[in-house]
């Protein structure tokens, strides 16, 4: 592809890109995805997030520069300038928009940065497996400076900065220095930075409203099936899309230690969470077609468009009343539940799943009661 043709094409996507961010949609490469995915900080989880909100992934002047963009692509994205890896944030907006707890919040702002410039990604998982991802071990951060308030003997106030790498180590005495810090100027490594510029291909746009109502755990868990929604609109079949996940990688997901597939199951509430808080319908059922003599060892994950579902939802189950064993009200309480998991059962045939055994132990019980067995 020729400049003028490259050029055309980022000035597409970077149009799109600003006319999407009046609506909070938010660009994130696949890649990266991956890499945020597998985080267990949650201090770097949520700079990591607010960096790829806030850096333009689509400069201008860098835009427009025909030798600079040739040179780029012909490097494969590591030839990158330091003024474009380059973001200051304010501690103010930062605490404003991404922290719970404002109480602490300038120290809460210090302590995020710092965690993110230590940080060394080491991952040998990759959760979506047909994404070639070249993130394994790597550092976020090259450098970061943080301005610092300070007052002088007239008590004049000044603006001072203390400058640190990803090599330094920094002490319990550099880290207090740094809790007054107003704002950081981080600069990003160029392995990190080629996943967050130019982007034209392999990109996930994810709303940032619905990532915001979910907790942490569960927005991984939302981008990901985002993402595979977005790589695969042919293959959406039914008003959705299904994928397969083993243990290993939804511990790493969820950042557990789980030791098999029910445990996980009856433990997570990621599912239920992106079910009832985003645009997605998703079911989250055992896959038997994983079972190792008696142990199931992979999810499968059936999603779709609220809009377009035709998604199994697991309905909840009426809680037991405070009544006597072997009464009519207890009766009543298990035809109703036993009606529901009933049809539940019928629907996940329909696609050809089960029940987990917890459900077929509840089915057992319930028609025990109304004398059915």
């Amino acid at each position: 592809m020729d400049n003028e043709n490259k050029k055309a094409q980022l000035n597409y996507f970077k149009l799109k890109h600003y006319n999407g961010m009046y609506e909070q949609n938010y660009r994130i490469d696949n890649n990266l995805l991956n890499l945020l995915s597998t985080v267990k900080s949650k201090r770097v989880w949520r700079l990591l997030e607010y960096i790829v909100r806030h850096l333009d992934p689509y400069p201008m002047d860098l835009i427009n520069d025909d030798d600079y963009v040739n040179a780029y692509f012909k490097s494969g994205g590591t030839s990158i300038d330091e003024k474009y890896r380059t973001l200051t944030i304010n501690a103010s907006d930062y605490i404003k928009t991404t922290l719970s707890n404002k109480t602490h919040g300038y120290q809460e702002f210090t302590q995020d940065a710092i965690a993110l410039l230590n940080y060394r990604h080491v991952s040998d998982v990759n959760i979506m497996s047909y994404t070639s991802s070249s993130i394994s071990v790597i550092s976020v951060i090259e450098s970061a400076k943080f301005y610092i308030r300070r007052r002088d003997h007239d008590v004049h106030t000044t603006h001072d900065f203390e400058r640190f790498t990803s090599r330094n180590v920094l002490t319990t005495t550099d880290q207090k220095k740094l809790y007054s810090a107003h704002k950081i100027d981080v600069v990003l490594t160029p392995s990190i930075a080629k996943h967050m510029l130019l982007l034209t291909e392999c990109f996930t746009v994810y709303d940032a409203k619905i990532i915001d109502s979910l907790p942490l755990v569960s927005r991984r868990l939302y981008l990901l099936l985002r993402m595979h929604a977005n790589a695969n609109k042919s293959q959406d079949t039914n008003g959705g899309w299904s994928i397969t996940l083993d243990l290993a990688r939804l511990n790493a997901l969820f950042v557990v230690n789980y030791k098999s597939i029910s445990e996980l199951l009856k433990n997570t509430k990621s599912f239920e969470q992106v079910n009832q808080l985003s645009d997605l319908a998703l079911t989250a059922i055992p896959d038997h077609k994983s079972k190792q003599g008696k142990r199931i060892t992979k999810v499968v994950l059936f999603f779709s468009n609220k809009d377009n579902s035709n998604t199994v939802t697991r309905p909840a189950l009426r809680h037991r009343p405070r009544v006597v064993k072997g009464s009519h009200a207890e009766g009543v309480w298990a035809r109703e539940n036993l009606l529901i998991l009933t049809r539940y059962q019928r629907d996940l045939e329909s696609i050809g799943c089960q029940l987990d055994k917890t459900d077929e132990k509840r089915l057992v019980k319930y028609k025990r009661i109304i004398g059915m067995s």
